[in-house]
């Protein structure tokens, strides 16, 4: 997602001027209670985690590397992923 919040669409521009994100959303269980207090994910395989205190959305900055991009959660395998491709600078030639 856009670090702000908003769903990148399949027809969006990947670009690297803008800041993208990871969203995470905990709900409460049948009881109305929260039982999660830490998610861990991986992000291209490196380990991160989000620690809750009760339920809602939280968002962490990512950086999104050249090619494929993939968000997962540990425990129970839930992937997204998104493919960036990098313009190198182009040169006009007359």
């Amino acid at each position: 997602m856009h670090e702000d919040g908003t769903s990148i669409s399949s027809t969006d521009c990947i670009t690297p001027d803008e800041a993208y994100a990871i969203q995470i959303t905990t709900t409460k269980n049948s009881n109305g209670t929260t039982t999660v207090s830490k998610i861990e994910y991986t992000i291209n395989g490196a380990l991160h985690s989000m620690s809750f205190s009760q339920a809602g959305t939280k968002k962490n900055p990512i950086t999104l590397v050249d090619g494929r991009n993939v968000a997962e959660l540990a425990t129970t395998a839930t992937s997204d992923e998104i493919y960036y491709t990098s313009q190198d600078d182009f040169e006009l030639v007359e």
